[in-house]
């Protein structure tokens, strides 16, 4: 599910800049994880936009409904629409600045 660019920064977050292998030796993070997806990924590391277009949905992922709700307030998770986005390619945004974003694009239209 990480096998892309974001991914390798929430390897660097998870586990640091760098790890100290066997020998004494500080190796990069980055490094190792690029070398991984690389290995993986037929040579290439994908964006998550790239990852998240190729996901094909099974019809056991849409078993929810949509609840419907008046006004301009957001309502329930926005992670669906954020992915969404993403997958599209309209966004490279991470969650949280996509929200912001987004906050900010509805208190300058109002």
């Amino acid at each position: 599910m990480r096998h892309h660019a974001q991914g390798l920064f929430e390897a660097e977050r998870v586990f640091g800049l760098s790890l100290t292998n066997s020998a004494g030796r500080d190796i990069p993070v980055r490094w190792i994880g690029e070398q991984h997806v690389r290995e993986d990924c037929q040579g290439r590391i994908p964006s998550m936009a790239d990852w998240l277009r190729r996901i094909q949905p099974e019809p056991w992922m849409a078993n929810g409904h949509i609840d419907r709700h008046s006004g301009d307030e957001p309502c329930g998770d926005p992670r669906a629409a954020w992915a969404s986005e993403v997958a599209a390619g309209r966004t490279v945004l991470g969650l949280k600045d996509w929200m912001a974003a987004r906050a900010t694009q509805a208190t300058q239209g109002a």
